[in-house]
């Protein structure tokens, strides 16, 4: 009995440990091609407004999410998927409940300040909150005169740090 419960507390911490590897049946490392061959929607490409040559996104507005049409961004880096955006309803209270039973407690989010702020300036704020080792993040933001955004983005655990590599060696080739 004590080896059952060892073993199950074991794979409970390997597993809570691991971070997320894609979202449903697409897996970041996947190429362009098997991407779009998911039938996840209905991609097209993007123009690159990012000025990175290695960069590419596709994007579409027929994406199912709770039951409802929306836009969602794919991001790849040299052809691999690395990212998915996905504009989600600005009532985030369900969705925030339901990624807290999935993933746990958050790993960081936007500060008690931040929050405060928000609440006394409505018409302009940025708040995020962070789970899974940052791989997946709800943020929500509000400008002037435009519509609150609610975003929720899996990204692979080594984006941030292959995007900055990248600019690093642009710019390092340019100084």
């Amino acid at each position: 009995m004590k080896k059952l419960l060892i073993g199950a507390l074991l794979a409970f911490f390997s597993v809570s440990s691991m971070a997320v590897d894609g979202y449903k049946n697409i897996k970041f490392g996947d190429t362009v091609k098997q991407v779009l061959s998911s039938k996840l929607c209905n991609f097209e490409k993007m123009p690159n407004t990012s000025g990175l040559k290695q960069m590419s996104q596709y994007g579409c507005a027929d994406f199912k999410f709770s039951g409802k049409s929306s836009l969602v961004v794919a991001t790849f880096i040299d052809d691999k998927f690395r990212k998915l955006i996905i504009n989600v309803d600005p009532d985030i209270n369900p969705l925030l409940n339901s990624l807290m039973e999935k993933y746990g407690a958050p790993n960081a989010m936007s500060s008690q300040d931040e929050l405060n702020k928000a609440q006394v300036n409505s018409d302009e704020y940025s708040l995020f909150v962070d789970f899974d080792k940052g791989t997946v993040s709800l943020k929500v933001e509000k400008s002037k005169n435009k519509p609150v955004m609610a975003l929720l983005i899996y990204s692979d655990i080594n984006f941030d740090k292959e995007l900055s590599e990248i600019k690093n060696k642009n710019l390092a080739d340019d100084i």
